[in-house]
């Protein structure tokens, strides 16, 4: 069985006998809000740094969340950051939100650094089914032929999305204004505005709803305005355009002026930059040499399927708009395929380079909450290209790296990645032997995460994940039997799909080592807490890790117990944890799990176990005795039912006594010398100790 283990790996370096400090910038995240399984949600962020440091600092985010150091690529589930000199200068660590099943997810991402006080960050979401929701949004393409291509889709999709509820383009709490801070809110509440919101640093400026809203500007920052991508003089400013939210977004006004009613396209040499990028200047792209705005590339894809729904939504009169203004730059007179080549190789080259966010279907669903319509090309990119043809998407340059098999039960296993730097990957699975068989250029794979049941690619090749997301829980596994992974990252979307096969990440053979029949902690003697777990069947197992967590705290080992090697046979394990008592701190609850470890040094974790320390009163008893029991308790005023037994089972003492701090029990009779068994059992539980009589 093979584990990277590069992810959690450790190497201490001692600078000083002085504890270290982590700083972290926020204790919380706002919410992700929703997101679709399998999609990956924008980034948000997050500052460290760190001072005589004794080892390195790793970063490890909770299940369904990603963290990278890198704002574009190489999201995983945990990083690991290296002290100069004991010192980690100010570092910006990037989070997703890529869950793999739907509801609510929560968690902490842990900030630790061995020998200093670990720092957490509170992340959480909502994780949804699909990408559309909102009324009959799942069966709203049903009538969409899926052969038709061209001119006909367009058709098609026209007759579906036509006739929507109108907004009113003026203020009020009806108008336009009034939808923003639904339709286009950042994850801290302010205006997600297109042209000057970067998620990878600090914004020179935020608007807040209605308080920073137009009004004059005279720099950036000064407010906020409507900004028709689709400019309104191409079309009249007539309605229902002038309203339509799928084109008119919350921007920085002096930006918005800035573009004016220049289309959109690609700059080289500027006459004007905007403080977030956004420029003005010659349009570089062959058949147009007028001067466009290029927006900054976060959300060139966002735009582009703007001008692609307002090509389709108004297929009826597009053809009549090339006279208005200066429209004729990029309108063609007719209504397939509505722009001229040039402007149409921009938009679809853009939309490929940057495809639907989750930010994008987001405000998808809630503009169809307005105006029951949806954007087509955001639910289903693929129809861009099944329209308007179009180049393919660019290859992958780098490949998804350090695979780990994070933990498994006798069926299933969660593994994860380090991403590459692909829109998405596809994950391959085969039980037996190595993947032999990879995706191919322009065809789409079903993903499904029940082994078996995916597309199948060659003999035995099933696609298990196909997302944004950098882990996933696989079931349908056999204990007896090995398998092997393949991450193959890719970019686009149908027939633009370009996967990169050349550069993969490949697992080693991924076995599930140990079948755990049962694994339990109860309370025993002398403050004294009994570990017991059976496995049905071992393979490769070196040995058992007996790991304890208190609130607050982190794992840690306490025990290590040698495993059987490979065994078909019941095996029972024991540890009795001794030192837990000492160690409290104040916790309540005390957590253990197994980190089972393979001869070859990869390892996985069982289930955790929990004991609650509140509800129960540890006894301690005085041994050994003369004929007198003295039992000493932590909680006194609870009744406890005693009962002595010797070595024959044969009870020798029964009473019942409400506890004190030190309750003194006389003997009747007097013991003769040897071993007894003493249980107390209270409302909270039983312990029982050995005794001892001289």
């Amino acid at each position: 069985m093979f584990r990277a283990l590069f992810s959690i790996l450790l190497l201490v370096t001692s600078f000083c006998c002085e504890a270290g400090t982590i700083v972290v910038s926020a204790a919380s995240l706002p919410t992700f809000g929703n997101c679709p399984i399998y999609f990956a949600s924008d980034a948000q962020r997050f500052t460290l740094s760190g001072t005589s440091l004794s080892a390195n600092l790793v970063i490890t985010a909770p299940e369904h969340f990603e963290v990278s150091i890198n704002y574009n690529e190489g999201y995983s589930s945990s990083l690991t950051i290296m002290p100069i000199a004991g010192t980690i200068a100010n570092t910006t660590i990037y989070v997703k939100f890529s869950p793999y099943t739907t509801g609510s997810k929560s968690g902490s991402i842990s900030n630790v650094s061995l020998g200093s006080t670990t720092q957490n960050v509170i992340v959480l979401g909502n994780a949804t089914s699909t990408p559309a929701t909102g009324t009959n949004a799942a069966t709203y393409y049903n009538t969409i032929s899926s052969t038709s291509n061209g001119a006909s889709l367009k058709t098609a999709l026209y007759n579906k999305i036509l006739g929507h509820t109108v907004t009113a383009y003026g203020s009020g709490s009806s108008g336009l204004w009034a939808t923003y801070s639904t339709t286009d809110p950042l994850y801290n509440g302010k205006v997600w505005d297109i042209y000057s919101t970067k998620l990878d640093a600090p914004s020179p400026y935020e608007f807040t709803f209605s308080t920073n809203q137009c009004g004059s500007y005279a720099v950036e920052g000064d407010c906020y305005n409507r900004e028709h991508s689709f400019p309104q003089s191409w079309f009249a400013t007539a309605s229902p355009m002038v309203s339509d939210m799928y084109h008119i977004y919350p921007t920085d006004g002096k930006v918005n002026g800035v573009r004016g009613n220049s289309p959109h396209g690609e700059v080289s040499i500027a006459t004007t930059i905007c403080l977030q990028g956004g420029k003005l200047g010659a349009n570089t792209t062959a058949g147009f040499t007028g001067v466009v705005f290029e927006p900054i590339d976060d959300y060139k894809g966002d735009l582009a399927r703007s001008y692609l729904y307002m090509a389709t939504r108004y297929e009826n009169v597009v053809a009549s708009w090339q006279i208005n203004g200066n429209a004729d730059e990029v309108l063609a007179g007719n209504s397939f395929p509505a722009y001229d080549a040039w402007f149409i190789n921009v938009l679809v080259k853009w939309h490929n380079q940057d495809p639907p966010s989750v930010k994008e279907i987001n405000r998808n669903n809630a503009v169809f909450g307005y105006q029951v319509n949806r954007n087509p090309f955001i639910d289903s990119p693929q129809y861009v290209n099944r329209i308007w043809g179009g180049a393919g998407a660019f290859e992958p340059t780098i490949a998804a790296s350090n695979f780990v098999l994070k933990s498994n039960t006798t069926n299933t296993a969660i593994i994860s990645w380090k991403s590459g730097n692909g829109q998405k990957r596809l994950v391959l699975a085969r039980a037996g032997s190595a993947v032999n068989a990879l995706p191919l250029d322009s065809f789409t794979y079903t993903a499904n995460n029940a082994f078996g049941s995916g597309s199948q690619i060659g003999s035995g090749n099933f696609v298990v994940y196909n997302g944004m997301g950098s882990s996933i829980e696989i079931s349908g596994l056999n204990q007896n039997v090995v398998y092997y992974f393949t991450v193959v990252e890719y970019n686009g979307m149908g027939k633009a799909t370009n996967y990169n096969t050349t550069s993969i990440l490949n697992s080693g053979v991924i076995a599930l080592p140990v079948n755990y029949l049962s694994f339990e902690a109860t309370w025993a003697e002398e403050k004294q807490i009994n570990l017991v777990w059976r496995t049905a069947s071992e393979i490769n197992n070196a040995h058992f890790e007996v790991e304890r967590k208190f609130v607050g705290a982190n794992f840690e080992s306490i025990a290590k117990i040698n495993g059987k090697g490979n065994s078909n046979k019941v095996s029972n394990y024991f540890y009795s944890d001794q030192s837990f008592y000492n160690n409290l701190g104040g916790s309540s609850v005390i957590d253990y799990r197994l980190k089972q470890t393979d001869f070859d040094g990869s390892f996985s974790y069982s289930p955790i176990v929990q004991l609650t320390i509140a509800e129960n009163n540890l006894i301690s008893v005085v041994n050994p005795i003369e004929n007198t029991l003295i039992l000493k308790s932590d909680l006194p005023g609870e009744e406890a039912n005693i009962v002595l037994r010797n070595l024959a089972g044969k009870i020798v003492l029964e009473t019942k006594t409400t506890l004190q701090h030190e309750t003194f029990i006389q003997l009747e009779n007097e013991l003769p010398s040897g071993m007894f068994f003493l249980s107390v059992v209270q409302r909270s539980g039983q312990q029982t100790f050995k005794i001892i009589k001289p």
